[in-house]
């Protein structure tokens, strides 16, 4: 039932690439949550006290995306 899960790179939409399924921290960075953030419970409290959220990058390319995938140590699924 849950044979696909791990990272994987994918086109939105807009015809950029991200990632999607169960991705990791180090594939984004913490930056401070909006209050739409946490509404929607993608805010948690940071080792500082501050409330932050993790956003994930776009690309223009599947390349890229890969290409920063192995930069942060991290393996795609469909590579």
């Amino acid at each position: 039932m849950f044979g696909n899960l791990g990272v994987h790179v994918h086109r939105f939409p807009s015809g950029r690439f991200g990632f999607v399924g169960t991705l990791p921290a180090s594939l984004g960075d913490a930056v401070l949550a909006t209050r739409n953030d946490v509404m929607a419970g993608r805010a948690f409290r940071g080792g500082d006290g501050r409330i932050m959220t993790i956003k994930f990058p776009t690309f223009k390319t599947e390349r890229a995306a890969l290409a920063f995938a192995r930069a942060r140590v991290v393996e795609v699924s469909n590579a």
